[in-house]
């Protein structure tokens, strides 16, 4: 959609809220938990991964091949790569922003309230647009993931998927 916010009542859309960048979170929230394809898809491939990483613990522990103290070594490795991830992640949306017509991209965070945002100030983006900025992290992250999951060791296996 190449149109400013400026023109939006000109192309027959009319204001129905107006928030600050900083009370996203809390509308977003408000949206979340709406069932579509799409979040369908994203839960069902977290708990697939979820049930993977669940399964090759338990394997691991029958056979005794995973002290407790190994569990907790791989659990905080993968926790940390995904806290690691959070800067990747906002950049790819603004990436996915920009390959959309975004020009001023930003970044902004909440460290108290623990949330990160990619904004694309007066960008006005379509629904497959947006549906490309929402996605862009998702499907590349995950997709790099599976591949150092397919060339990785096995002690770097069960952090990949935590």
């Amino acid at each position: 959609m190449r149109i400013t916010p400026d023109q939006l009542p000109e192309e027959g859309y009319f204001l129905l809220d107006k928030l600050e960048h900083k009370e996203l979170p809390v509308f977003l929230r408000k949206y979340l938990n709406k069932r579509t394809t799409i979040s369908i898809v994203f839960y069902g491939l977290n708990i697939f991964f979820l049930l993977i990483a669940i399964f090759l613990f338990v394997v691991n522990f029958q056979q005794e091949m995973l002290t407790n103290l190994d569990w907790a070594y791989h659990y905080f490795i993968g926790f940390s790569i995904a806290f690691l991830l959070v800067p990747l992640h906002e950049y790819i949306h603004v990436l996915a922003y920009k390959s959309q017509g975004a020009i001023n991209t930003s970044y902004d965070s909440n460290i108290k309230k623990f949330f990160f945002l990619a904004l694309a100030d007066k960008f006005v983006a379509n629904k497959n647009e947006f549906r490309i900025v929402v996605l862009a992290p998702f499907i590349s992250i995950t997709m790099i993931l599976l591949l150092l999951l397919t060339i990785s060791s096995y002690n770097w296996s069960l952090p990949i998927l935590v």
